[in-house]
């Protein structure tokens, strides 16, 4: 996580995106996600949530938040990919996921929530290395051994 400290206030906020060079959005002390000009801000420390929390200059709250955020960014992103996906056409469905593999992969375990057929997974595997693919398994073992 970046924190950012208000020049004016020398509040600490926290970094989520950029949204244009001069904004970008960020979790208040008040844990409101808003979008700011970054020209009252400097960066202050970037660093694991966790240690942040310990050092206690965010909160479990602002950790809460942060992940909340980009699982609904990621969920958007991977919607975004899979209509422009389903407008191609069968080879072209395969040139895109191959050009889309790495960006894609980032997201597979929200991808995996969203695409609601077998057949599509199985797609997505196809396109996976060896290694990709035992880590995969490992994955879904261990959630199989902790009953979820």
């Amino acid at each position: 996580m970046e924190l950012y400290k208000n020049k004016n206030t020398g509040q600490i906020f926290i970094l989520l995106e950029n949204t244009t060079n001069t904004k970008a959005m960020f979790i208040t002390p008040l844990h409101e996600v808003k979008e700011l000009d970054l020209e009252l801000f400097e960066f202050f420390e970037e660093e694991e949530g966790n240690t942040l929390v310990t050092q206690e200059l965010i909160d479990k709250e602002d950790v809460a938040l942060y992940n909340k955020y980009f699982r609904g960014v990621s969920n958007q992103k991977v919607s975004d990919v899979i209509e422009i996906y389903e407008q191609l056409s069968h080879n072209s469905q395969l040139q895109f996921a191959k050009d889309q593999r790495i960006p894609i992969l980032k997201d597979m375990w929200a991808a995996f929530d969203i695409l609601s057929t077998l057949e599509r997974a199985l797609f997505w595997v196809e396109l996976m290395s060896d290694e990709e693919l035992e880590s995969l398994l490992e994955k879904l073992q261990r959630k199989i051994d902790h009953g979820q």
